[in-house]
């Protein structure tokens, strides 16, 4: 689990700043998530990684939207 306790808030907008813009990086990130989630047998786990897969669907989504308002 990520451990935030230590971390102040010039550190989160570094890291804010390196995510990519690109909604074509998270949607191959979410077809990754997917192909993972797809080869696990355990299902609480294979759940974990179903959720992670839509989570980077949201992203890309968001990302695509944010981008075409910005047009």
């Amino acid at each position: 689990m990520l451990d935030i306790q230590g971390t102040d808030r010039s550190e989160w907008r570094a890291m804010s700043l390196n995510v990519p813009n690109d909604p074509n990086y998270w949607q191959n990130r979410a077809e990754e998530a997917w192909s993972i989630a797809t080869e696990i047998g355990d299902t609480h786990c294979k759940a974990i990684m179903v959720g992670i897969e839509q989570s980077y669907e949201r992203i890309a989504k968001s990302v695509a939207e944010r981008a075409s308002e910005q047009r």
